[in-house]
C-alpha cells in the first residue's frame, strides 16, 4: 500500500507543479486562485455484514461525517482557455473521515487531488459541475477476522475514490456556494486481505472563496462557453502504450467456504496497446489488446488443501499457465493534466481456466508530458470481485494529450 501511496504523492508533485506554474506573472490573468471549506454528512453503505452489525460490538453502522479543505486553481472565465474547458477547476485537499465508531474503523484523515468542470451552465451564476478526488487516507482500524462476513479491510492505509455532483453558485464578492451528492470508496486496492472495502454516500455542503480578486470579473452569459477551434483529422488519431505492474493478496476457500490467505504476495504486470480515434477534446473510443501476467492465477489442482486445518499451500505453475491475452473496448475522458480511462473486455487466450473472465479497468491517468503519463489504475472480474491495481507509467503515440503539464496555455 506504501507504493499506492508513492503514487499519489507523485500525481500530487505534478499538480503542484501545474499550479505554481500558474501563479507566474505571464499566467496570473488564465489562472484564479480560491480556498473552499466543505462538510459531507451522509450515511455508512452497507455494502458488508460487517456494517450491518456482523462485527465485534455487533454495532449497526448509520450516519457518518467527512469534511475537506481545498485549495484549487481555477481558469478564468472569459479567457480563451475557459471556453475550451468551461469551469475548469483542480487542485489538493485534505479530508477527515469519521464514521462515529473509531474503535471499529479508526479515525482516519487523507490527502487528495481533485478535478472538476461544469457540466451545464443554468445562468452566469449558477451552474452543475462535476467533481472526483484520489488519494490515500490513514490510520484506519483493521477490520477483519478469519470469518468471511467481517472481511472487510486489512490494512492501515486505504486508497479514496471519490465522486461528487454539485451546483455551484457564484454569490459575487468572489464567494461561491456549492450544495450536492458526495460519493466514496476507501480500499486497500487488494493489496492487503481482506479487501471488502467501505462506501460512503453523502450530502456535500461547501463555500469558497476566491484568493486575490477584485471581484469585478467579466459578466459572461450562460451560453458563452462554446469550444473554440477545431480538432484536424490527424490530430483524432493516436496510439497508447501501457506498461503496468503491481502486487495482490489471494484467498483460498476450502469446502466449507472458510477462507485462507496464502501467506504470499504475488505480482501482476501487464502491456496494453490501444489505437484511440478522438471524438473531441474531451472524448476518445477504440479497442485494446491487453496482455497480462498474474502469478496469483493457480489451477486448483496445484492448490494442497491440508485436512488438519493449516494453511493450504500451492504448486507455482509454468508461466504460460499464468498469463492471458484480452480484447476490450477502452474510453478515454481527457482534461487538463488529468484523463479517466475505462475499459470492458474478455480474456480470449488464458493459461488456466482463473483467468477466462470478462473484465473491467478503472484508471486516473496524470500527464507529465504531452505523450507520457503515470497510470494509477483498477482492474474487476464481472465487476464484483477486486483483481488487482494497475500502477505504471503510459506512452502515447500520434496525437498530442490535451491534458498535459507542459501545455499550461491550453
Amino acid at each position: 500500500m506504501s507504493r499506492l501511496l508513492t503514487l499519489a504523492m507523485r500525481a500530487l508533485a505534478s499538480l503542484m507543479a501545474f499550479m505554481a506554474a500558474s501563479g507566474h506573472a505571464d499566467a496570473q490573468r488564465a489562472y484564479t486562485h480560491s480556498l473552499e471549506l466543505d462538510a459531507s454528512p451522509g450515511l455508512t453503505l452497507h455494502t458488508s455484514p460487517y456494517f450491518s452489525g456482523t462485527n465485534p460490538l455487533d454495532h449497526n453502522f448509520g450516519p457518518m461525517i467527512q469534511g475537506s479543505l481545498r485549495w484549487s486553481a481555477s481558469l478564468t472565465p472569459g479567457t480563451d482557455a475557459w471556453r475550451l474547458w468551461p469551469g475548469l477547476r483542480m487542485g489538493v485537499g485534505v479530508k477527515a473521515l469519521s464514521l462515529l465508531k473509531p474503535s471499529l474503523t479508526g479515525s482516519p484523515v487523507g490527502v487528495f487531488v481533485f478535478q472538476g468542470a461544469d457540466l451545464h451552465r443554468f445562468s452566469r451564476r449558477l451552474s452543475l459541475a462535476y467533481e472526483w478526488q484520489f488519494g490515500a487516507t490513514a490510520p484506519w482500524q483493521i477490520m477483519g477476522s478469519s470469518h468471511p462476513d467481517q472481511a472487510v479491510n486489512g490494512s492501515p492505509v486505504c486508497a479514496l475514490l471519490g465522486a461528487s455532483l454539485l451546483l455551484r453558485y457564484d454569490a459575487g464578492r468572489n464567494w461561491a456556494i456549492t450544495a450536492g451528492v458526495d460519493l466514496a470508496h476507501y480500499s486497500n486496492g487488494n493489496t492487503r486481505w481482506p479487501n471488502a472495502g467501505t462506501n460512503t454516500a453523502g450530502i456535500r455542503i461547501g463555500v469558497a472563496r476566491t484568493l486575490g480578486q477584485s471581484g469585478s470579473g467579466p459578466r459572461l452569459s450562460h451560453t458563452d462557453t462554446i469550444a473554440v477551434g477545431s480538432l484536424k483529422s490527424r490530430e483524432r488519431w493516436f496510439v497508447d502504450l501501457l506498461l503496468y505492474g503491481a502486487w495482490r493478496k489471494k484467498c483460498y476457500h476450502d469446502d466449507m467456504d472458510e477462507p485462507w490467505p496464502f501467506p504470499d504476495y504475488f505480482g501482476v504486470a501487464g502491456i496494453n496497446i490501444a489505437p484511440s480515434y478522438r471524438l473531441s477534446r474531451r472524448f476518445s473510443v477504440g479497442p485494446s489488446v491487453d496482455f497480462v501476467f498474474d502469478e496469483s492465477a493457480v489451477p486448483e489442482s496445484n492448490i494442497i488443501d491440508n485436512d488438519s486445518g493449516e494453511q493450504p499451500y500451492y504448486i507455482r505453475p509454468p508461466f504460460l499457465q499464468q498469463t492471458a491475452i484480452g480484447i476490450a473496448a477502452q474510453a478515454e475522458y481527457s482534461m487538463p493534466v488529468f484523463s479517466l480511462h475505462v475499459s470492458l473486455g474478455y480474456n480470449l487466450l488464458a493459461g488456466c481456466a482463473e483467468l477466462r473472465y470478462f473484465y473491467q479497468t478503472l484508471a486516473l491517468r496524470t500527464f507529465v508530458t504531452p505523450r507520457m503519463w503515470l497510470n494509477v489504475g483498477y482492474s474487476l472480474r464481472n465487476f464484483a470481485h477486486p483483481r488487482h491495481l494497475m500502477l505504471g507509467i503510459g506512452f502515447r503515440i500520434g496525437s498530442r494529450a490535451p491534458s498535459s503539464i507542459a501545455q499550461t496555455d491550453l
